[in-house]
């Protein structure tokens, strides 16, 4: 981070949108197929827990695991156009407003 903030934006942007794009797809890849896997193999089997009281079902939590990573890939694809954007120099971020504001 020391050093990538000392980049020119759009170096930043072209690490941005190549490593961590395709770091992240990789990450939400593994997270999804496993998670989807584990959550289901909870279902077919109809897991409970061990102990407590209330025997309800694990199977609803355990695919959370795939549907949040699958939200999280869409936020980062999000931040990847803003850098696709940032690449061919077109502004992604939002107007400096501290002309208007007289600061």
């Amino acid at each position: 981070d020391v050093f990538y903030q000392r980049f020119p934006e759009r170096l930043q942007a072209l690490i941005t949108l190549v490593a961590g794009t395709g770091l992240m797809a990789f990450f939400s890849w593994v997270m999804i197929t496993n998670g989807w896997d584990f959550g289901m193999r909870s279902m077919e089997h109809g897991e409970v827990p061990i102990t407590g009281a209330w025997k309800a079902s694990v199977w609803p939590s355990k695919l959370v695991i795939p549907v949040g990573m699958s939200l999280l890939f869409l936020a980062w694809l999000s931040l990847a156009i803003r850098a696709a954007l940032r690449l061919l120099n077109r502004s992604s971020s939002p107007p400096d407003n501290t002309a208007r504001s007289g600061r």
